[in-house]
C-alpha cells in the first residue's frame, strides 16, 4: 500500500506492508483527501502493477469563525465539515457535490466548478444539506448569503422547494430557526439569497437547506442547485474575531510564509488549498503559537491558507511569487 495526499507522485507517499485482507490508515489529517495505490507483494522483487489511485476524504469536525465561505470546491461534503441526510431512510434524493457538465443545459457552478444539487428522484423526496458548524456570538446581526436555482433535466423540471433553516445542531429537529421560508425554486439562473440572524446565545450553529418534492417522472424532472455560501459577522464583531488575530508574513511569499499571533492562539494545523479546492499543502502541529510553512515547492499564484486553532478556524488568501 502506498498512500499521500491527492496528486502525489508515486514513489514519495508513504509504504505499508501488509499480509492480512484488509488495513486500516491512522493518523490522517481531517478534512484532508488521499489517494491510495494498492499492489500485491509476491516476496523478493515479485511484486505486481500498483492499482490506483483510490481517493478517500478524512471528514472534518472542527467549527468555523466568520467570515465563512464554502464554494463547494472540496472532495466530499464530509471533508468540509458539510453533511447529508434523508429524513427517510433510502427514501429520495440526497444532497451531493457534483462538477458542471457542458452536455446538460444549465448544470453549471455558480463559481468555480462544484456545486452541490438535490432532486431528480422517482420517490417522494426529503433531504437536508447541513452547514459545517458555525461559531457566533450572542447580539450580533450576521449575514448568510448562498446562490440557488433550478436545472431543469426534462420538461418543466418538477416541482422542486427549498427552505432554509438555522439551529444548533446537525439534526431536523434542531432546525427550528427560519433563514428563508420554503419556496418553490422556479428560476433557472443563479439567484443570490441574504438573510440575517441575530443569536440570542453564543454557540455553534449550523445552516440547514431542506429540499422537498413530489415524486418525479422521466418527461418532467429536474433538480435544485446551491453554490456559493457565505457567513460574515457583524462589523462590531468582525473586528475581534480570528481573522484579525493572525499575521501572515511575507505575502506574497517564495520560501518560507509565517503564521504568527499574539494572544497566545494554539495552532493546531493549517491547509493550503488551490482555487479548485484541491488541497496542496497540510501540516499538522501541536498547540504551538507560532508557524513557518514552506511554500518553496509551489507553483506560482494564489492559495487560500486555512489555519485551524482551538477557538475555531480562519481562511487567508495568500500569493506565491
Amino acid at each position: 500500500i502506498q498512500y499521500g495526499p491527492v496528486g502525489f507522485v508515486l514513489g514519495a507517499g508513504t509504504s505499508v506492508n501488509t499480509p492480512a485482507a484488509t488495513y486500516t490508515l491512522s493518523g490522517l489529517t481531517p478534512g484532508t483527501g488521499y489517494a491510495v495505490y494498492i499492489r500485491s507483494n509476491c516476496g523478493g522483487t515479485s511484486l505486481g502493477a500498483w492499482d490506483g489511485p483510490y481517493n478517500i476524504y478524512t471528514t472534518l469536525s472542527t467549527n468555523v469563525v466568520p467570515t465563512y465561505d464554502y464554494g463547494f470546491e472540496t472532495g466530499t461534503l464530509g471533508s468540509a465539515g458539510w453533511s447529508a441526510l434523508r429524513t427517510t431512510t433510502g427514501v429520495g434524493t440526497l444532497w451531493s457535490l457534483t462538477s458542471t457538465d457542458a452536455d446538460t443545459p444549465g448544470y453549471a457552478a455558480q463559481a468555480g466548478t462544484q456545486f452541490a444539487i438535490a432532486g431528480a428522484n422517482g420517490g417522494v423526496s426529503n433531504t437536508w444539506l447541513f452547514s459545517r458548524g458555525i461559531t457566533m456570538a450572542a447580539g450580533g446581526s450576521y449575514s448568510i448569503k448562498y446562490w440557488v436555482k433550478k436545472v431543469v433535466g426534462a420538461g418543466a423540471g418538477g416541482t422542486n422547494t427549498l427552505a432554509v433553516k438555522l439551529g444548533n445542531a446537525k439534526t431536523v429537529a434542531a432546525m427550528t430557526t427560519n433563514v428563508t421560508t420554503a419556496a418553490v425554486v422556479t428560476s433557472t439562473t443563479w439567484t443570490q439569497k441574504t438573510a440575517t440572524y441575530t443569536p440570542t446565545t453564543a454557540g455553534t450553529y449550523y445552516v440547514g437547506f431542506n429540499y422537498t418534492s413530489p415524486a418525479q417522472v422521466a418527461a418532467n424532472f429536474g433538480w435544485i442547485a446551491v453554490d456559493t455560501f457565505n457567513v460574515t459577522a457583524p462589523l462590531g464583531l468582525a473586528d475581534n474575531s480570528l481573522n484579525t488575530k493572525f499575521d501572515i508574513y511575507p505575502n506574497p511569499a517564495s520560501d518560507l510564509l509565517n503564521v504568527a499571533n499574539f494572544e497566545g492562539i494554539r495552532i493546531n494545523g493549517v491547509t493550503m488549498t488551490d482555487l479548485n479546492g484541491r488541497v496542496v499543502k497540510r501540516n499538522t502541529y501541536s498547540a504551538v503559537e507560532d508557524v513557518e510553512v514552506n511554500v518553496s515547492d509551489l507553483a506560482s499564484g494564489i492559495y487560500l491558507l486555512n489555519i485551524e486553532t482551538d477557538l475555531g478556524s480562519v481562511t487567508k488568501k495568500i500569493m506565491k511569487k
